[in-house]
């Protein structure tokens, strides 16, 4: 053995291995997160909404001649329809084209139905393929894709000078941020309670997030769904017991909202809610029983987008919301699946563990997770959302099948096209074949990320290292012009589920606190109790004076009735 053959076992036996995956990006990752994309767009009509939008079928075409095919025949379909395209335009796709892209092909197969009728129809997306491990040729020109680090889930403010606590949610389509605010309310005896509200701003409206899930399943299930039921109570009486809260919003209404005073004290989504039903019962609609139907709370979430159509708006209101939640998202998220099963559950989670949330540190990266072809993927999002599926929930029944085929439809290049202008896509700018590094890049800017809307916004403490960067970015290799936001991944990476960094996991522990804080509560009740038996019974009753029995006293049994003549019987 001479000394290079030494120096190379000794190295592979020692020395730990590059983790290979992180040179290689995946065109079928692309394309199975433009599925779950997609799918997520899936609606029924009814109490959910207007329309009718189902996945039939994907189809992946992989043969370069067939890709040609197809995109020949759409081009040469929209040249035909245009009589001022037609004889004057050339079909590209005819041509040997100098500046060519590697391309697969996703043909997804929508079944669309409203209230004029169904159809069935194809779109066709393409999508980049990947060349020599981790590149595409878009055009004629060769393009990497950086790593880009992002959120498990939730961030919050907590490294803005921000006045209001705010976590945000993360999905593909839209962020959804919660926000944190103190306010009173005066009980029937005049006292001024202190509670904390939580507002959800989506749709560019801020509204308390119990309102959707009461929206979605009226009163009583609402606060059965939130652990709440027995505990907030609504009643047309007061009592005056002082082991309660007792709010009447309107006197006329005569409804009155009783809450245990310890459950008010030491839960803040008991203090939530009672804030909204405070809030919500001062209008003139609230009424009993009407409080009650899932109708008044669908008028109720309306009013805040469309007081003219309230309950129309409602419902799509909810649609849209329902579709922000996208399978991605629900998958990748670390929860236990009842936590995370749909948005009202997420809804749940947020406002029992907003305080857990908030106190997450923004700059610890390793709860976060890095991401490339899902990025990628979320491109051909905005579509599909801003440009498609909201404005047919805003449409409510005016839908028709045209505006949903118009909403669904796509030119087959749209990803294409977004791609050659995402600024986590950039040219190979190499002269030499040593560009190993640039399969590690990574930012931290980007699609819903920091910096999304531009340098400006990133604050410098992203700037600074972080002990949770050791071992995960290496801490040497930084941007000149982005210096700790933008670098390189450290090649030794070991990576866990969905790309997290760790085996971290979201807070999640708000069953066994409102359990614990359900039996301190009954506890309280239950010695109340024992002590106002004991004065109005037991009491009472040694208190009286004995009576003395008569020991001459005989017991006969009473004469037994008669029934038609005959003696009864038991």
């Amino acid at each position: 053995m001479n000394q290079r053959q030494f120096i190379h076992d000794f190295a592979a036996k020692h020395r730990p291995k590059f983790n290979q995956k992180l040179f290689y990006r995946s065109d079928d990752e692309i394309i199975q997160h433009l599925m779950k994309i997609i799918k997520s767009c899936e609606r029924e009509m009814g109490i959910g909404g207007y329309f009718t939008i189902r996945i039939e079928s994907f189809k992946v075409i992989d043969d370069y001649n067939e890709v040609n095919s197809i995109l020949q025949k759409y081009q040469e379909v929209n040249i035909n329809k245009s009589s001022k395209l037609k004889g004057v335009l050339d079909n590209r796709y005819d041509f040997i084209d100098l500046k060519e892209s590697d391309l697969k092909l996703l043909v997804v197969t929508y079944y669309i139905e409203a209230a004029d009728g169904r159809e069935m129809f194809d779109v066709i997306i393409a999508v980049p393929r990947v060349i020599d491990q981790f590149y595409y040729r878009i055009n004629g020109n060769i393009r990497s894709a950086m790593y880009q680090i992002v959120d498990a889930s939730t961030y919050n403010n907590g490294t803005s000078s921000a006045k209001k606590p705010m976590n945000v949610f993360k999905t593909i389509f839209q962020p959804i941020r919660i926000f944190r605010n103190l306010t009173t309310q005066t009980t029937t005896d005049g006292e001024e309670v202190p509670l904390v509200t939580y507002d959800a701003d989506i749709f560019k409206k801020s509204v308390e997030m119990s309102k959707y899930i009461f929206a979605k399943m009226g009163l009583i299930r609402g606060l059965q769904f939130l652990g709440l039921d027995g505990i907030i109570n609504i009643t047309d009486e007061d009592d005056k017991d002082p082991r309660f809260y007792t709010f009447l919003p309107k006197k006329s209404s005569n409804i009155y909202i009783k809450v245990p005073r310890a459950m008010m004290e030491q839960n803040l989504v008991v203090q939530h809610v009672t804030n909204m039903l405070c809030s919500e019962f001062t209008r003139k609609f609230a009424v009993m029983p009407f409080i009650y139907h899932r109708e008044y709370w669908l008028d109720a979430l309306g009013r805040h987008y469309n007081l003219a159509t309230p309950r129309e708006k409602g419902i799509s209101v909810l649609a849209s919301l329902e579709f922000i939640y996208d399978i991605g998202t629900r998958e990748q998220l670390r929860l236990p699946e009842c936590e995370k099963k749909d948005i009202y559950s997420i809804f749940r989670w947020i406002l029992y563990e907003f305080g857990a949330i908030s106190r997450k540190n923004n700059l610890n990266t390793s709860i976060k997770r890095m991401r490339c072809g899902e990025y990628v993927a979320s491109l051909y999002a905005p579509r599909l959302s801003k440009n498609g599926i909201y404005r047919l929930s805003d449409m409510g029944e005016k839908v028709d099948l045209r505006s949903i085929k118009k909403a669904l439809m796509t030119d087959p290049m749209y990803l294409i096209n977004e791609i050659t202008n995402c600024s986590l896509i950039n040219f190979r700018d190499m002269m030499t074949d040593n560009d190993s590094y640039l399969a590690l890049k990574y930012t931290y800017k980007g699609i819903a990320g920091i910096g999304e809307s531009g340098s400006s916004a990133i604050p410098d403490v992203y700037k600074y290292v972080h002990p949770t960067n050791l071992g995960i970015v290496d801490l040497d290799a930084s941007s000149p012009t982005d210096p700790g936001v933008s670098g390189c991944i450290v090649p030794l990476l070991q990576l866990y589920d969905n790309d997290y960094f760790t085996d971290f996991q979201e807070p999640c522990s708000w069953r066994d606190d409102l359990e614990r804080q359900y039996a301190i509560y009954r506890q309280k009740v239950e010695q109340k109790e024992v002590v106002e038996f004991k004065r109005l019974v037991l009491d009472e009753l040694y208190s009286k004076p004995k009576i003395e029995l008569d020991p001459n006293f005989v017991y006969t049994d009473p004469p037994k009735p008669i029934v038609g003549g005959a003696p009864w019987t038991p």
